[in-house]
């Protein structure tokens, strides 16, 4: 998704974004060292930047886990299920854990 509506709006720096006042919203720390991608972003800037274009930024969270005891077998996984969304005031949104137990009666 390219949210810079013309060229005057883009930096020329890889992996950074600055608005049209020359402040950096959000950026990507492993372009210029090692160490796992991510986005960092100015929550103000960043929001305000999405309500002027009409957009969102949502994630989502998806993961599992195995339910272990002192037995050797374990009875059951569970599953981890969430969406966010970012809002001007922080982030919305709720997480779900759906427990799959093998010997449930």
């Amino acid at each position: 998704m390219d949210v810079a509506r013309n060229e005057s709006e883009l930096s020329g720096v890889e992996g950074r974004y600055f608005d049209r006042s020359g402040n950096l919203v959000w950026f990507d720390p492993s372009v210029g060292e090692e160490g796992p991608s991510a986005l960092l972003f100015r929550p103000d800037a960043l929001g305000k930047l999405l309500e002027e274009r009409g957009l969102a930024l949502i994630w989502t969270v998806l993961g599992e886990n195995q339910i272990l005891t002192d037995g050797r077998d374990s009875p059951g996984w569970g599953a981890i299920r969430g969406v966010f969304k970012l809002r001007s005031d922080g982030f919305d949104g709720c997480l779900n854990y759906f427990p799959e137990l093998q010997n449930a009666e």
